[in-house]
């Protein structure tokens, strides 16, 4: 099977090619090497272990997650 050529395809189609063909290393490569340098870098929030919280601070959490959990419940 002969493979097409990424460098001829549409970002869209290209995308679209990964897609379907997840193992293709070479595809996945090509639509990489296509990312904007410039784009706008979307940070997640750092993970919060619950070891490492001060005791107080994870009570509240308890709490709070306790309250959303009864707020749930009540509207469903």
């Amino acid at each position: 099977m002969m493979k097409p050529d990424f460098s001829q395809m549409s970002c869209k189609d290209l995308r679209a090619y990964v897609l379907v063909h997840r193992k293709d290393d070479d595809a996945i490569e090509a639509l990489i090497k296509r990312r904007n340098p410039n784009s706008p870098k979307h940070r997640f929030p750092q993970a919060i272990f619950i070891s490492a919280m001060p005791l107080p601070k994870l009570e509240e959490s308890v709490h709070v997650a306790q309250h959303l959990k009864q707020m749930v419940a009540i509207w469903n």
